[in-house]
């Protein structure tokens, strides 16, 4: 364990679990700011400006009227299982809760920390990003540039585009996944796996290489990967008719 301090910028779930547990075994001193989730109201106005109403009533109908069908928990709990991780890890208590992420400014002032990791929060305003000095990571669930945003390993099958269903890690800049890439993994979903369990397969494999890194280096940050040339493309959850069809 290394003689620094990491802040977590989070919201609580699997994954942020997944995530501490390794960050905690790394650095003598971990904090958490835990944001609540934005109202699905608040995300799909917001989306709206962006893509307009109609795709946004079809990732609506998606998320009501498919995904609770095909939520695949035994495949999540067993992904989780054999990677040796623990799903149900307690963070440390020191944590605070937040309402947004981007409220925790005058948090900043107050924390030491030499490192920043980053999952699943709203994007970081460029008022926040400013007054952060270290390093700031985020685990992507997606090949970068090519699937930026949500769902990357969906839209890799979607588009049979298998070789580049994968994870990033990357450095947090102004935009949405366009980073420095310090690393990548590409894998492979299995027969069991859907659009349920995708992301988790991902996240698992991506946090077993930032292991693997912090390992390797303390200052895995600098490490640097060639990309493929990849086109760059921002993407959503899919439609109910995307997805059906």
């Amino acid at each position: 364990m290394q003689n620094k301090k990491a802040l977590i910028l989070a919201r609580d779930g699997v994954t942020t679990r997944l995530l501490g547990q390794v960050i905690e075994k790394h650095y003598s001193e971990v904090t958490y700011l835990i944001e609540q989730a934005p109202s699905k109201w608040e995300v799909l106005k917001r989306r709206s400006k962006k893509i307009g109403w109609s795709k946004v009533f079809g990732q609506l109908a998606f998320l009501s009227l498919v995904l609770p069908f095909i939520k695949n928990k035994k495949r999540v709990s067993e992904i989780i299982l054999n990677s040796g991780l623990n799903g149900n890890f307690e963070l440390n208590p020191n944590q605070h809760n937040l309402i947004n992420i981007n409220d925790s400014i005058d948090h900043l002032d107050q924390l030491e920390y030499d490192i920043v990791f980053v999952n699943g929060t709203r994007i970081l305003s460029k008022e926040l990003l400013s007054k952060i000095s270290v390093p700031i990571i985020n685990i992507h669930v997606g090949i970068t540039p090519k699937y930026r945003g949500i769902h990357g390993g969906f839209w890799a099958i979607k588009n049979n585009d298998l070789e580049n269903f994968g994870v990033t890690i990357h450095h947090v800049d102004s935009g949405i996944d366009t980073g420095k890439i310090i690393d990548q993994v590409r894998i492979k979903p299995t027969k069991e796996d859907n659009y349920s369990s995708y992301s988790i397969l991902q996240y698992v494999a991506a946090v077993k290489r930032l292991n693997e890194l912090l390992n390797e280096n303390k200052e895995f940050y600098l490490h640097t990967f060639k990309s493929p040339d990849l086109p760059s493309q921002l993407h959503y959850h899919p439609t109910i008719w995307q997805y059906l069809f």
